[in-house]
């Protein structure tokens, strides 16, 4: 079997993407589904809320453009220490939006699980702990459209969803769907300098995971692409990336501790 080349140039080694990986991919690929149906959230102005996640103002010249196919997703913790907890809005950053731009929010469990890799040099096989998006948490559908000109933060509300977080906190993603001509149309957009460009910023997480396509497949698959990369490094030219190598979207999300109506 020959070993998966990563379609990036960021991602250095060679990945075999086997057993633990192929059974993460039914996780969120099949068709069992977590629902959260829950009660009425009593939420008023007063009702406080906690902001999680990396959402900062500073300017960046990272991130990456939205497509049909593209899927970024991130891990927020549960850091608030409370039982309880809804999410109230997701926060992201827009720096650029040329074409009308349809995308989804999804919502994953954290899937936990050990990746076999094999040195490009040596190949010697390696393994180490990562984790990915697994399980979609079912929502009704979540549908977000940029507008041309939009730019800075996007908050969009949740809390008509009643969706609870777990003490295992949960991946966020924001996936694309398509684009608009000014008739309203769907267009087919194929040059990156055309496309909607959420913002990433450095970071030293590995919260951030991608969807990606390896050379050579039709496969795609969820990627731990911080912790990919740390280990790459680490291996391969035996020293830690520069800070500027590891990005993350510049997302937030704002939890809420309400009172339920029974």
């Amino acid at each position: 079997m020959k070993p998966l080349l990563i379609a990036s140039t960021a991602l250095l080694s060679v990945a075999l993407y086997a057993q633990d990986t192929a059974m993460a991919n039914v996780d969120s690929a099949n068709n069992t589904v977590l629902n959260y149906s829950l009660n009425e959230l009593a939420v008023s102005e007063d009702t406080p809320d906690v902001l999680l996640g990396e959402l900062n103002s500073k300017k960046s010249k990272k991130g990456q453009t939205i497509s049909a196919d593209s899927k970024v997703a991130y891990y927020f913790e549960n850091t608030t220490g409370e039982d309880g907890v809804y999410l109230k809005s997701m926060l992201f950053k827009v720096a650029k939006v040329k074409h009308k731009t349809e995308a989804r929010i999804k919502i994953y469990k954290k899937h936990d699980y050990v990746q076999d890799t094999y040195h490009p040099k040596t190949g010697a096989k390696f393994s180490y702990a990562t984790f990915i998006p697994g399980d979609p948490i079912a929502t009704q559908e979540i549908i977000v459209f940029l507008e041309p000109g939009q730019k800075g933060v996007v908050e969009v509300d949740l809390t008509e969803y009643s969706i609870m977080m777990s003490k295992e906190g949960l991946f966020l993603s924001l996936e694309g769907v398509g684009y608009y001509d000014a008739a309203g149309k769907p267009a087919k957009i194929t040059d990156p300098k055309e496309m909607t460009w959420i913002d990433f910023h450095p970071t030293t997480t590995d919260n951030y995971c991608g969807w990606i396509n390896p050379i050579g497949t039709n496969s795609y698959f969820w990627n731990n692409i911080n912790k990919h990369l740390k280990v790459d490094y680490e291996v391969v030219f035996e020293h830690k990336p520069s800070k500027k190598t590891i990005t993350a979207p510049n997302f937030g999300l704002k939890v809420i501790m309400p009172k339920l109506k029974f």
